[in-house]
């Protein structure tokens, strides 16, 4: 009897159900709960929306790992579940995981160092001023560009090895895509200028290319068998 392959409609619930949607988005929130009240205000966007996507994305990861360890409770207690009714296998629960937890350490660290490191270009004279020895301060504002776009570019070589490993679907091409070119556009434009604007700008983007990428990671798991 041929079995039926689920629609992505069906697959993209199985991954909601187990990643746990909800904890991952609230776990998000209270990071930057967190944040608001250590600064006793309301984070920079860049802030928020970086502290918000890295820490859903662990437990994302972590949601996947606890269902793994609990496939047999669950068998009987919840024989609902996306693992124990099958509808996502278990060695592809494991890569999903793994990927989970490492991506957003990896890729949210890279990104994000490339991002401070891009702040201290116009913060430089008040750095230097207060004795702050930032990149741009002890090495100049092209040295903390190169460093700063050598970063963007890591997470961008970083970006395809899901693909060499064949983890992961072609659903996963488009949104880390577009996510690599716009790092790439990023470094570039900050190569070509450092004044306070440019680099301002390249830092609010950034964060909008990490978030097309944690998307095309999502659509990435719909068609794996």
């Amino acid at each position: 009897m041929t079995s039926v392959r689920p629609s992505p409609t069906a697959r993209l619930n199985a991954y909601v159900s187990l990643v746990r949607l909800p904890n991952c988005i609230m776990i998000g929130l209270a990071v930057v709960i967190g944040e608001t009240i250590a600064l006793g205000g309301l984070p920079p966007l860049a802030s928020s929306l970086s502290g918000f996507l890295t820490a859903s994305l662990m437990m994302a990861g972590t949601m996947i790992l606890n269902d793994i360890y609990d496939l047999s409770t669950d068998r009987v207690n919840n024989p609902t579940r996306p693992l124990v009714a099958e509808k996502i296998g278990l060695p592809e629960a494991r890569i999903l995981s793994v990927l989970f937890s490492v991506v957003s350490i990896v890729l949210a660290f890279l990104a994000n160092l490339g991002r401070e490191v891009a702040k201290g270009i116009p913060d430089a004279i008040g750095d230097k001023e207060t004795g702050i020895r930032t990149i741009a301060v002890v090495r100049g504002p092209m040295t903390a560009a190169r460093i700063s776009a050598a970063l963007f570019v890591s997470a961008v070589i970083l970006s395809l090895t899901p693909l060499f490993l064949g983890t992961i679907s072609l659903f996963y091409l488009p949104g880390v895509a577009l996510a690599d070119i716009g790092f790439v556009y990023s470094s570039t434009r900050l190569l070509l200028s450092q004044n306070t604007r440019v680099v301002k700008t390249v830092k609010t983007q950034v964060l909008f290319w990490m978030l097309l990428g944690l998307v095309g990671f999502l659509l990435g798991g719909l068609t794996i068998s």
